[in-house]
């Protein structure tokens, strides 16, 4: 799990986030499309609706690498203020995978405490190459995010 905030990071030209369709969810979807010049979309989903979004993106995805083989060289997607569970961590890590074998950046961003019997699940999302940056429980993902990506 990366603690270290990066005050330097550099956008790719387009994201496509994956927010809670809560509050917080929105928030931090917010803050991590203004950095993104419009170039972004937005799915809101829960944790339990998560692999099936995730298949079907990589459905579109695969539709729009046909048109565009460039297309995935400057994408980064962000899954924020979603909780993984045990239901949904294999889905999503296999997903990153998929998406990190393209060369698409994948970063996971939340404050829940994504345990299953005490034990933690990020780890095997950091297998499957995707960044993740935790805040404290009770800490909103979106201040997580703000201070990750250096915005006022």
């Amino acid at each position: 799990m990366n603690d270290v905030v990066s005050t330097s990071w550099v956008p790719r030209k387009t994201a496509v986030i994956f927010a809670d369709e809560d509050v917080d969810g929105l928030m931090s979807a917010t803050i991590v499309a203004r950095r993104y010049l419009g170039n972004f979309q937005i799915k809101f989903v829960t944790a339990r609706s998560l692999p099936d979004a995730l298949q079907r993106f990589k459905r579109t995805l695969k539709k729009r690498i046909q048109k565009d083989e460039n297309y995935v060289k400057e994408l980064d997607i962000f899954v924020v203020d979603v909780e993984i569970n045990r239901a949904s961590i294999e889905d999503f890590a296999e997903s990153a995978v998929y998406f990190r074998r393209l060369g698409i950046r994948v970063l996971y961003f939340d404050s829940h405490s994504n345990k299953y019997n005490g034990i933690t699940l990020l780890p095997k999302l950091e297998e499957a190459g995707v960044k993740t940056y935790l805040g404290q429980i009770g800490t909103a993902a979106a201040s997580v995010i703000q201070d990750f990506m250096g915005t006022e």
